[in-house]
C-alpha cells in the first residue's frame, strides 16, 4: 500500500496568470503600434488570484496467486479558487487601446472530489493464447459550487499604452450561484491477448452519470437533473516482426461527463468519440533508436470551447472532427548525442453546428485552438569519461502553427518557433557523498521572442510567456 498527500497554496496578486489584452493592439497594430508585452489593464490594487487545495489518497496492491491479483486506487481532493480582475472592453469601433472601456467582476469556486478504482487481474494461458484479463469498476462524486459577480463598469477611458492605476473598486455582489453534484459509476472488462508475435486487445465498458445542478440569481431559483447512459468500447491490434517493425490499428469510442455549465446555469451534455488509427513503429534489433508513424480520425460531439460572448464561460460545439498524422522518433546518433524530433499535421472541422443567436453558424470551420501544423527537434549530449563526465546539455526548437482563437474563425493567430536550451550535471561525479543529485539550468524561449499565443476575442488576447529560467536541484534515492 503506497500513500500519498498533495497541498498548495497560492495567493498572487495581479490576477494570476498573463492578462486578457484587445486583439487591437497585440494581434492588430492599434493607433500607437503594439502594446508592450508587460501591459496590465486592471487594477494592482484589486486584481488577485487565490487557491488553496489539498489531495490524498493510497494505491494498494494485493497478489493472491500466480493467476489473481487486486488493485484498489483512492483519491480525495478539496479545491478553493477566489478570482477578482478588472477586465477591459472595447468602448469605441474601432477598438482603441488608448480608450479602453474596464469593469470589475469576482469568480468564486470550490470543489471536493472523490475517486474510487478497483481492478481484478488475471493472467492465464489457453492453449497458445496467454491473457491478461482486467475486470472492475470505479466511481467518482464531485460537489462544486460556482459564483458570478455583478459587472461593475469603471470610468475614465483607460489608456493601455499609458497606463494610469488608482481607480477606486469594491467587489461586487453575487449575480449568480450554480451548486453541482455529480456522480459516475462505470463497469469495465478488458482482455489483451498474445497469440505467437500478435498482440490483441478487446474492452468494452458501461458508464452511469447523473448530473443534479442548481441556479440561483436574485429572481429565480432552478434546478436541472441529467442522466446519462453509454457504452464504449475498445479494440486493437499490433504484429511484431523479427526486424523490430510492429504495424497496429486500433478503434475506440469514449464518453466522458463534462463538470461546470454555460453563462445560462445548464449544465453541459458529456462528451462522446470515435477514433480510428492505424500506424508503424519501428526499433532496429539491438539499436537504441525508434520511430513511431500513425494516421488516425477522430470524431468528438459536445467539445468544449470559450463562449465568444463571455470568456469566463464555455460553450459546447455539435460535432468536431479532427484527421491527422503523427510522425516522432529518437535517434542515438553517437555515443553520447541523441535527437528526439516530432511532426504532427491535424485537419480539424467542425462538421455540426446550430447557429447562434445572432445567425452565425461555426459549421465548416476550423476548431479555435487547433494547429495544422506542430513540429519540434531536440539534440542532446553527455559528455563522455573524462573531466567533463556527468555534464550534459542541449537545445531545441518547437514550432506551433497559425491557429484561430475562436471557432466563428475571426481571429487569425499567427504561428510560432520558440528555442529552449539546458545544461545538467550529476553532482555524484564532484563527490561520492552527492550521489542522486543533479543540478539543472534550463531556458525556455531562450530568444525572448514576442508571440500572440491565443485570441479568443476582441479584448481575449494574451502575449506568450517570454524567456524563461528555471534552475532546479534534484535529489533521488
Amino acid at each position: 500500500m503506497t500513500f500519498f498527500g498533495e497541498y498548495q497554496e497560492i495567493d498572487a496578486a495581479g490576477g494570476g496568470g498573463a492578462p486578457a489584452l484587445p486583439a487591437v493592439g497585440t494581434l492588430y497594430p492599434g493607433s500607437q503600434g503594439l502594446l508592450p508585452r508587460e501591459t496590465f489593464v486592471g487594477e494592482p490594487g484589486y486584481d488577485h488570484f487565490n487557491n488553496e487545495q489539498w489531495f490524498a489518497g493510497y494505491e494498494l496492491d494485493h497478489r493472491i496467486d500466480d493467476t489473481w491479483s487486486l488493485r484498489q486506487n483512492l483519491r480525495y481532493g478539496d479545491v478553493d479558487t477566489d478570482s477578482q480582475r478588472v477586465q477591459a472592453f472595447c468602448a469605441t469601433s474601432p477598438c482603441d487601446p488608448a480608450a479602453l472601456g474596464r469593469y470589475a467582476w469576482a469568480f468564486p469556486e470550490s470543489a471536493q472530489l472523490l475517486t474510487v478504482d478497483n481492478q481484478a487481474i488475471a493472467e492465464f494461458q489457453t492453449g497458445s493464447v496467454a491473457h491478461k484479463t482486467l475486470i472492475g469498476f470505479d466511481y467518482s462524486y464531485e460537489d462544486s459550487t460556482f459564483e458570478e459577480s455583478q459587472l461593475t463598469m469603471l470610468s475614465p477611458p483607460f489608456n493601455a499604452y499609458n497606463p494610469t492605476y488608482g481607480t477606486a473598486v469594491s467587489r461586487p455582489p453575487t449575480a449568480m450561484r450554480i451548486d453541482q453534484e455529480r456522480r459516475q459509476l462505470g463497469l469495465y472488462v478488458q482482455d489483451q491477448m498474445k497469440i505467437d508475435q500478435m498482440t490483441l486487445v478487446l474492452g468494452g465498458r458501461y458508464d452511469w452519470a447523473d448530473t443534479d445542478t442548481r441556479t440561483q440569481t436574485a429572481t429565480s431559483n432552478t434546478g436541472a437533473a441529467q442522466d446519462d447512459r453509454a457504452f464504449t468500447g475498445r479494440v486493437g491490434a499490433v504484429y511484431t516482426f523479427d526486424n523490430g517493425l510492429a504495424p497496429y490499428a486500433s478503434y475506440s469510442t469514449s464518453f466522458q461527463p463534462t463538470s461546470g455549465t454555460d453563462s445560462s446555469g445548464s449544465p453541459f451534455d458529456p462528451m462522446e468519440g470515435e477514433q480510428f488509427e492505424i500506424g508503424v513503429k519501428y526499433q532496429p534489433t539491438g539499436g537504441r533508436s525508434f520511430i513511431t508513424l500513425s494516421a488516425y480520425q477522430l470524431t468528438q460531439q459536445n467539445v468544449l470551447t470559450p463562449d465568444p460572448s463571455n470568456s469566463r464561460f464555455n460553450t459546447q460545439t455539435g460535432e468536431v472532427r479532427m484527421r491527422g498524422l503523427e510522425l516522432e522518433g529518437k535517434a542515438q546518433l553517437t555515443g553520447g548525442l541523441s535527437l528526439i524530433a516530432s511532426y504532427a499535421y491535424t485537419d480539424s472541422e467542425i462538421t455540426s453546428a446550430n447557429a447562434n443567436a445572432s445567425g452565425i453558424n461555426t459549421q465548416g470551420n476550423r476548431l479555435a485552438f487547433v494547429p495544422e501544423h506542430q513540429a519540434g527537434a531536440w539534440l542532446d549530449y553527455e559528455m563522455p569519461a573524462g573531466a567533463l563526465h556527468g555534464l550534459g546539455f542541449g537545445a531545441g526548437a518547437r514550432y506551433i502553427g497559425q491557429t484561430y482563437g475562436d471557432n466563428t474563425n475571426n481571429y487569425d493567430v499567427p504561428g510560432y518557433t520558440l528555442v529552449d536550451a539546458g545544461i545538467r550535471y550529476n553532482l555524484s561525479l564532484l563527490k561520492p557523498s552527492l550521489k542522486g543529485m543533479q543540478l539543472a539550468l534550463d531556458v525556455s524561449n531562450l530568444f525572448d521572442k514576442e508571440y500572440v499565443a491565443t485570441c479568443l476575442s476582441a479584448t481575449g488576447c494574451y502575449w506568450g510567456v517570454g524567456r524563461t529560467v528555471y534552475a532546479t536541484l534534484k535529489y533521488s534515492w
